[in-house]
């Protein structure tokens, strides 16, 4: 991942997780004001994407349509204030949309298409940090999905899994070739565990950066 993009998307896992861990503990912040603080960020993206040039596709809605859909699902998720944050989800307000179930899916094929890596990284750690939309009832494809993002991403060796057949072909994106040290501590990870787990997947993918 280019620093220019983890500079952007950083500070939004960063900043929902620590929510998420207040909420946790029983220190609920005040949601509006916090929403508003998640949606500034969000929008700093959607001006990075621009200051950056970022490639653009007239479908593609960007970095901060997935992070906005996997913030909403957590947070609508969450027994405490689930039912408050389901009244000023993210994704209606910046988008004017409330199809993350099936829109972020096909958010991520387009970003394959257009060769968007860092982008398809950001579509990864957003499903490792338990966005699942329409895979919620289905975790065979979910983890197909995912294994299929980090072959993508050049994070793991190929393991052929089930449910694999029924997602879409894998566009043409250019292999990421990472640096040796990023391999073995991949492969190292996967001697461990089929799905890695959020912390370890942040790792890697934001170790490009370094």
């Amino acid at each position: 991942m280019q620093p220019s993009t983890a500079n952007l998307v950083e500070p939004i896992f960063d900043r929902t997780l620590r929510l998420r861990e207040a909420i946790s503990l029983g220190h609920v912040d005040d949601l509006l004001t916090v929403r508003n603080e998640l949606k500034e960020l969000l929008n700093r993206v959607r001006n990075g994407e621009e200051r950056f040039n970022r490639q653009r596709s007239t479908d593609y809605l960007g970095l901060s349509y997935p992070l906005a859909c996997w913030i909403d699902e957590i947070m609508t998720a969450d027994a405490v204030v689930g039912s408050v944050w389901n009244e000023m989800k993210l994704e209606g307000s910046l988008f004017g949309t409330n199809d993350r179930a099936w829109m972020f899916w096909r958010q991520s094929e387009l970003a394959e298409t257009i060769g968007l890596q860092d982008d398809v990284a950001v579509f990864y750690l957003c499903a490792s940090f338990g966005f699942s939309g329409q895979f919620s009832s289905e975790p065979g494809k979910l983890l197909a999905w995912m294994q299929r993002c980090r072959l993508t991403l050049g994070l793991v060796p190929e393991l052929r899994l089930p449910f694999a057949n029924d997602l879409a072909p894998m566009t043409d994106v250019p292999p990421l070739l990472g640096t040796k040290r990023l391999r073995h501590a991949s492969h190292a990870a996967w001697t461990s565990a089929v799905v890695l787990l959020p912390v370890m997947s942040y790792l890697l993918v934001t170790a490009w950066t370094r």
